[in-house]
């Protein structure tokens, strides 16, 4: 039993709303600025049946994925359709680059077939990458390219293609990635499953000295990453410099189990921990609004809904389960 959880602060800047206009459950959350964000929806439909059909205990009906691209204006209020594709599931792998997204989809009826979405917020048009990855983990952008980890045929490689899907190359890589890429001064870092820091680019990985299970990175400014390790009843918090290679003790939250959704901006660094409570997971908010040296917790409203989320400059916008929010305003 965990019994040392550290207190939680109840704070005025956070705010939970309902929103009107969207449809379907939301799989990945995108803000401009504070007030235009992109949800990315997806819901089952299943064909009409007749009333055989529903007497019949053993018939299955034919469904359809459709996926749906939703847009706000006023922070989230109030959400319009801008985007609909049929057969494909959006999934939580994306990235930002410029004015477009681009966004991991799926093909339930092919087994182990994934694609990738480039979506325009300008012209709400969308190219799809025609190409079949067998086992597709995460993926990112630099030089122009975006980079993609996937197992095909028994092997493990970084694809590269150029951003309007013409070309694709590959190369092989021996590391399995855990977590999602960062992107820190342009140079991408990841972990692995043999519990080290990777360098992508140079193809370096390095082991802090920790005993935790490392779960997560985060860029902070431009040298340093933030490496959260886990234990089963604390999670702690670590500086890494990639040039010295040092790893600096910053803060252990105890009475956590459980660490999800670590981002960062020039603002902000935040994440998720929790513990399992029961059926359900319940989750606090940590955050730092001075680059790590010292750190806060916040008492979330809905405690178990805490994904999509989306940080833009000081705001935390957080999906709570049905057509609920959650805001925080960081001060």
């Amino acid at each position: 039993m965990l019994e040392c959880k550290e207190k939680t602060i109840n704070r005025s800047n956070l705010e939970i709303f309902e929103s009107a206009g969207m449809k379907g459950k939301p799989v990945h959350m995108y803000f401009l600025n504070s007030q235009e964000g992109y949800l990315f929806n997806y819901t089952t439909e299943s064909q009409d049946q007749t009333a055989e059909q529903l007497n019949d205990p053993s018939f299955i009906p034919n469904t359809t994925d459709i996926s749906t691209i939703y847009k706000t204006i006023d922070g989230g209020k109030n959400w319009a359709k801008v985007y609909t594709l049929k057969d494909y599931a959006f999934y939580d792998t994306a990235f930002c680059d410029g004015s477009s997204i681009y966004i991991k989809i799926i093909n339930n009826k092919e087994s182990l077939k994934n694609k990738i979405l480039k979506f325009d917020f300008r012209t709400f048009q969308s190219t799809i990458l025609a190409y079949n990855f067998e086992r597709m983990g995460e993926f990112w952008a630099f030089n122009q390219k975006v980079y993609i980890n996937s197992k095909n045929n028994g092997s493990n490689n970084i694809y590269s293609i150029d951003k309007d899907f013409r070309k694709l190359d590959s190369v092989r890589v021996n590391r399995v990635f855990k977590d999602r890429v960062t992107l820190l001064n342009q140079k991408p870092y990841v972990l692995t499953w043999d519990n080290e820091i990777y360098d992508i680019q140079n193809d370096e990985g390095v082991k802090i000295p920790s005993t935790d299970e490392l779960a997560c990175i985060t860029k902070n400014g431009v040298e340093s990453l933030i490496v959260v390790g886990k234990s089963s009843s604390s999670v702690t918090l670590y500086r890494y410099n990639v040039m010295t290679r040092h790893a600096q003790f910053l803060k252990e939250f105890d009475g956590y189990s459980i660490i999800q959704g670590l981002q960062s901006n020039e603002k902000v660094i935040y994440g998720f921990i929790g513990n399992i409570k029961g059926p359900f997971t319940e989750y606090d908010l940590f955050y730092s609004l001075d680059h790590g040296k010292t750190w806060q917790i916040q008492e979330l409203k809905e405690k178990s809904y805490i994904r999509p989320v989306c940080l833009v400059g000081n705001i935390l916008y957080i999906y709570s389960g049905g057509d609920k929010f959650q805001k925080i305003v960081f001060t």
